[in-house]
């Protein structure tokens, strides 16, 4: 009997999602093992809700994901758990791909020894992130250095922040301060990123923030230019941990 596996994705979508379900439908074809999607995340292995993939079905060079997205958890549904291992027992599938970000990826945690390979993806770029406390921690042995999303994303926030195509323009025009909220809840790789674009500011998660510093620093740009841009990660806190 011809072995066969599963792919799913979860959570927000990111651009090179459908490229990683063609280079596993590529692989599997390879090998002679047949790659199964379930539709919508986990949501399509609690309904038993998947297709039969191969590398022509993937449109590689575009955005998002041809399998769809939910946020189902499973942890979050009564009896998810075993109702997923009796899909997989079912189908008889010898392992699963899980792409997704923190949420999605959480569930593979709790169908014991069942094979998983794990993808992470998030434009935060937050993948491997440790407490200083963690002795032990070596960031040589991650193997995620870029997540699936962030390359994108990064290059995006740098052209907002712009003076060739982004909001630098504006600012200026109207001898404006602008803010730039990024995503990036504790880690700021995507924020500083757009250091790329010259903002004036970069607010990361990693270092709080004074404000009465900040705000002689935003009048002392603005009252040498004019205008400013700054970017803000939405996980940057004051220094009281606000």
């Amino acid at each position: 009997m011809k072995k066969r596996i599963g792919i799913l994705t979860g959570g927000g979508d990111v651009p090179p999602l459908n490229a990683v379900i063609a280079a596993a439908a590529a692989e599997a074809e390879s090998l002679g093992v047949e790659l199964i999607g379930f539709v919508r995340g986990w949501r399509g292995v609690l309904d038993n809700d998947w297709v039969s993939l191969s590398v022509r079905m993937v449109p590689s060079s575009v955005g998002g994901t041809i399998l769809k997205s939910s946020r189902t958890n499973i942890g979050k549904t009564v009896g998810g758990p075993d109702r997923a291992l009796r899909v997989f027992t079912d189908l008889g599938l010898s392992g699963l791909i899980v792409i997704g970000g923190e949420d999605t990826l959480s569930n593979a945690f709790l169908l014991g020894s069942f094979p998983q390979a794990l993808i992470s993806k998030t434009i935060d770029n937050d993948v491997g992130a440790a407490g200083a406390q963690d002795a032990a921690f070596e960031p040589e042995k991650i193997l995620n250095y870029f997540t699936l999303g962030f390359p994108t994303a990064a290059e995006k926030i740098v052209s907002y922040v712009s003076l060739a195509e982004g909001l630098r323009t504006t600012a200026y025009s109207h001898e404006r301060i602008v803010i730039v909220e990024s995503m990036g809840m504790s880690a700021g790789w995507l924020a500083l990123a757009s250091g790329l674009g010259d903002p004036d500011l970069v607010i990361i998660p990693e270092f709080p923030v004074d404000i009465e510093a900040l705000a002689a620093r935003t009048l002392e740009i603005y009252a040498r230019r004019k205008h400013a841009v700054i970017v803000v990660a939405e996980g940057a806190k004051w220094k009281d941990g606000k």
